[in-house]
């Protein structure tokens, strides 16, 4: 018997890979929690405001005030452990400062309105709320518990935690984990039932064959950089991947942690670029660049007819990198009569103030480049970085951009490869919109204060 008083027989003893192949298939459905849940929250919400008989226009908004609150509140997000006490001060705090405050709006602009029917409506509307999301966390563990819902699981790292992670996931089956197989050197004593499937380097591979959904990283005889490398491959594969911190025994465990039987696991954030990242940062590329272009169109022309007056071709093409190591030409202003020949004044002040940069917002517009991003390599340049540089040809995962966390922090020239890298993957790790808004909001503060240092 588990410590939750549910049987558990154990793992075969004698596993192999195959045995992890030919294994049934469980049920998926952690992609559906989330949507799941918010579900639940509409309907309690909804069935709130009709028993205190709130007004539909201002209830419809509270509802979706309070669904907005909890999505910023990472609420709806997929976790291991669910536990409607743990959620509690989130869920009822963020409703009822989010009701509250549709409740002050209400208030000042409908003053002779009733306000006790909306009042009601809310408080229902909590309660139940807090009900359903009960007895949906209630019935999630019993189906996990059941092996209705359990997800095909590899756990990264041959160590003793590794082996004793892979344990507790069969002995508690409530966290929703069946463990395949495991990746490691295959030095040591193997988790019991749990075979071999490679090395950490086959991680991507695994995932594939073996159609994973969870991947947990222990701690590993590889070194850190080798491994993070091996994880960003993963990216664009539809799994969840969580890791157990170095020094996790002096780690406090904030809410956005998972645990899995005492053990912290902090969850990696699925692709930053999914679809609907992809189309909120081309939707902002396109948007700038185009306003950009007709705005700049007479300062481009001048540029051209200045460039070609001094005897020079009005542009430089190039071949360069992208996203996934895709070549395309990037095109900027000549600025050097050739390619071992100083510029000369002009030159250098299209250089000093970037308006060289200008012509590569049409780059943009075709979709090689993006507003922000890494900047375009030349292929010589990145394969040579690629192997002397830890973590450069992650940097290849997302569109070349025309200015860049690195580059606001002034990183160029190659004395700075290995930062440059590292603040490439740091923004790549970290994107949001604003985070576009604001490094496009402080290159041109950069260029205003001092021109030419966008590049």
């Amino acid at each position: 018997m588990t410590a939750h008083g549910t049987p558990y027989a154990g793992p075969a003893p004698a596993a192999t890979a195959r045995d992890a192949v030919a294994a049934p298939r469980p049920i998926a459905v952690r992609p559906a929690l989330g949507p799941s849940l918010l579900a639940g929250d509409v309907a309690a919400l909804v069935l709130g405001g009709v028993i205190g008989r709130a007004p539909w226009g201002v209830g419809a908004l509270c509802v979706v005030v309070v669904l907005i609150a909890y999505q910023a509140g990472r609420l709806y997000r997929p976790r291991l452990s669910l536990s409607l006490l743990d959620d509690l001060p989130s869920l009822l705090g963020r409703a009822l400062t989010a009701a509250g405050a549709v409740l002050l709006g209400w208030a000042v602009l409908r003053p002779s309105a009733p306000i006790r029917p909306l009042v009601y409506g809310i408080g229902a509307g909590v309660l139940l709320l807090l009900l359903v999301r009960g007895a949906a966390y209630a019935a999630i563990r019993e189906a996990r518990r059941r092996g209705v819902v359990a997800h095909r699981t590899v756990v990264v790292g041959d160590d003793t935690l590794g082996r004793r992670l892979a344990e507790e996931m069969g002995h508690h089956p409530e966290y929703g984990l069946r463990p395949v197989g495991y990746l490691g050197s295959g030095v040591g004593d193997a988790p019991t039932g749990v075979p071999l499937l490679g090395g950490t380097d086959d991680l991507a591979r695994v995932v594939r064959r073996y159609d994973v959904s969870v991947v947990v990283l222990a701690f590993t005889s590889r070194p850190d950089r080798d491994l993070v490398s091996c994880v960003r491959t993963c990216d664009r594969l539809r799994c969840d991947i969580y890791w157990v911190p170095r020094l996790f025994e002096l780690s406090p465990v904030h809410p956005q942690m998972d645990l899995l039987w005492g053990y912290p696991l902090v969850r990696r954030r699925r692709e930053v670029f999914g679809p609907l990242g992809r189309t909120l940062k081309r939707s902002l590329d396109v948007l700038v660049a185009a306003l950009a272009l007709v705005v700049a169109l007479p300062v481009l022309l001048g540029c051209a007819l200045a460039v070609r007056l001094d005897g020079l071709p009005v542009l430089f093409r190039q071949r360069r990198l992208s996203a996934g190591l895709r070549p395309f030409v990037m095109v900027k202003f000549r600025t050097l009569p050739g390619p071992h020949d100083p510029p000369g004044r002009l030159g250098r002040f299209l250089r000093a103030s970037s308006l060289d940069e200008l012509p590569q917002l049409v780059n943009v517009l075709r979709g090689d480049m993006s507003l922000v991003g890494p900047r375009p390599e030349c292929p010589s340049a990145a394969a040579e970085f690629g192997d002397r540089h830890p973590g450069y040809r992650d940097r290849h995962r997302v569109r070349a951009g025309l200015t860049g966390w690195s580059q606001i922090h002034g990183l160029r020239g190659p004395g700075s490869i290995e930062d440059r890298a590292r603040f490439d993957n740091q923004y790549i790790e970290n994107w949001g919109l604003w985070e576009d808004v604001k490094i496009i909001l402080r290159t041109a503060a950069a260029l205003v204060r001092h021109p030419g240092s966008s590049a």
